[in-house]
């Protein structure tokens, strides 16, 4: 997730200046509305990885 972040945080300023600010705001939204679309599918049966990790990976929150 570090090194996600790290890497992201040298391409955005280079995005925001040839898309500009609401795509990407909008990019960001449309991703966060899917990972937790995707969380709220858990249920008792479900295993860790495809379930927990993958969501949690993609919003950038540790899962506990």
């Amino acid at each position: 997730m570090t090194v996600g972040i790290f890497a992201l945080s040298r391409v955005t300023p280079r995005l925001v200046g040839r898309f500009g600010q609401a795509p990407l705001l909008m990019l960001g939204t449309l991703s966060l509305t899917g990972s937790f679309a995707w969380l709220s599918d858990i249920d008792t049966s479900s295993s860790y990885f495809p379930a927990v990790f993958g969501p949690c990976c993609s919003t950038a929150s540790p899962p506990d």
